[in-house]
């Protein structure tokens, strides 16, 4: 069975300086990419997705370009969350799509599946959902996971520390009801822990980051899952 693998990536996102937090994020899909990583989830609110969406206008922005050329290049499929606006996904092969915890607008049908709820991406590797709604801890979205069938629940966070120790106990919480396994990507700051972190279906720690920048990584082989975390090299 040939190893399929999703990463969170913990990222500090200088926001002010746009073309440098496009740079930066690029940065990590390269590193993703490097390492085998099929599927690269960012927390929530990294990018500002109407800027980089350039909503409305027939013009493409160069740094949705960039994004687009970086997940081409490392074929990564990679996911950006904007709260409760929602999320894109940007597909090697099928280039941006739009991503709602409503309904999810089927673009592709060969990439997404329409569900009412938490949106679901096909891979090769399996179905990962997304958790792009703003609310990590929310049980709606996990259950909705589990709906669908999905094989991992992803979600993007952006949570400080007295969050964190309530996200992450629901998150484990979940995870072990649903026998789901779950990875948050969590962005790091002057305010925010990091602590990215994934848990197995058994509801067990399977990794969790410190307050660096890196890619942590759930790898599954055989139906196993195995963490890995690794710093970012520019």
């Amino acid at each position: 069975m040939r190893q399929w693998s999703v990463a969170a990536a913990q990222c500090c996102s200088p926001q002010s300086n746009l073309p440098e937090t496009v740079a930066h994020h690029v940065r990590f899909i390269r590193h993703a990419g490097l390492n085998d990583v099929d599927v690269l989830m960012f927390p929530d609110n990294s990018l500002p997705l109407s800027e980089i969406l350039n909503s409305g206008q027939e013009s493409q922005t160069p740094w949705l370009a960039s994004l687009q050329d970086a997940a081409a290049r490392y074929g990564v499929i990679t996911i950006l969350s904007s709260g409760n606006e929602g999320g894109v996904a940007i597909t090697p092969e099928n280039g941006v799509q739009n991503l709602s915890c409503a309904t999810l607008v089927c673009l592709a049908e060969d990439v997404f599946c329409q569900v009412e709820g938490t949106p679901v991406i096909n891979t090769s590797g399996g179905k990962v959902a997304l958790g792009i709604n703003g609310q990590p801890g929310e049980e709606i979205w996990p259950r909705g996971a589990v709906d669908e069938g999905a094989d991992i629940y992803l979600t993007a966070s952006a949570v400080n520390e007295l969050q964190w120790n309530w996200v992450s106990s629901a998150l484990q919480r979940w995870a072990l009801k649903y026998q789901l396994p779950i990875l948050m990507a969590n962005n790091t700051s002057a305010t925010s822990p990091g602590k990215s972190a994934c848990w197995d279906d058994r509801g067990q720690l399977l990794i969790r980051a410190e307050k660096e920048e890196v890619l942590v990584i759930c790898r599954r082989n055989a139906e196993k899952w195995q963490g890995e975390i690794l710093p970012l090299v520019n």
